[in-house]
């Protein structure tokens, strides 16, 4: 009877020592050290610019992540595109946590490639689009003071923002905003000041449960359809067959993402 409860105990024992061994951690691809080595923030820092011209390991970040192609020819393909002439359009927003990097978002810029007379050197930012998209507070959290609001620095068309960004996910506004502010004014060369006020304004506050209800006519595509007027509706309108029938189109926007998001799109 002891002999086997000591057996009982000795494979128990080894069962939780098993159990409990640490789990290795996830193994990063081999471009990953040279990327973190030019992208990967510094303890205490907030918020980075990389310039051009960027290292070859931008086009494996930009198309493969952390994950290996699931599809080897579409990846061959992809990356001879980005080779070719994609990249030099390309503005990628990197967050860190801990130590993480991701991509945020890639936005191209690619309608400059073949309008020179658009083209501003390397820069392919206006300063406020540039700050809504590295601090992500957008219209009417980030605004242009009304006081400068005229100032040829916020011109549409007025390009003087370049590079690549970094922000530490999650950093406070109140020490993103004068760390981002240096680098604009050193680095891009761009007299601007950002403030962050705290105000009182007028909210919409929405509650409850979302559900999609496409209706009946799309046809099982998960969709939702918000027109001005129904008298602006066109059932016949195709995104992609535009010159399906002889009618009017009505001028549309598409657009994907969350129901906030979807909240804040309407009230914009």
């Amino acid at each position: 009877m002891l002999r086997s409860l000591l057996s009982t105990v000795a494979a128990f024992a080894a069962l939780t020592s098993l159990m409990s061994a640490p789990v290795p951690p996830e193994k990063e691809p081999d471009w990953m050290p040279a990327f973190r080595k030019v992208y990967e923030l510094k303890e205490g820092e907030y918020v980075r610019r990389v310039a051009p011209p960027y290292i070859q390991e931008r086009v494996d970040f930009s198309l493969d992540a952390y994950g290996p192609p699931k599809y080897p020819e579409a990846d061959r393909d992809n990356r001879k595109d980005y080779e070719d002439g994609y990249k030099k359009w390309m503005t990628i927003f990197v967050d860190q946590e801990g130590r993480r990097l991701f991509r945020r978002m890639t936005i191209s810029s690619a309608y400059l490639s073949d309008k020179p007379e658009l083209q501003r050197g390397d820069n392919l930012f206006e300063v406020s689009q540039a700050v809504q998209c590295i601090t992500g507070y957008e219209f009417p959290e980030c605004i242009v003071d009304p006081a400068f609001a005229k100032d040829p620095l916020f011109e549409k068309g007025n390009f003087t923002v370049s590079g690549d960004f970094v922000v530490r996910r999650n950093t406070p506004m109140e020490k993103l905003a004068p760390a981002l502010e240096k680098i604009l004014n050193d680095e891009c060369k761009v007299s601007v000041r950002l403030r962050v006020d705290v105000v009182e304004q007028d909210v919409f506050v929405v509650t409850g449960s979302f559900g999609l209800k496409p209706p009946e006519w799309q046809e099982g595509k998960k969709r939702l359809d918000v027109f001005a007027t129904e008298a602006g509706l066109n059932k016949e309108y195709d995104d992609f067959l535009q010159n399906k029938g002889n009618f009017q189109t009505v001028k549309t926007r598409p657009n994907n993402g969350t129901p906030s998001y979807f909240v804040r799109f309407l009230g914009y």
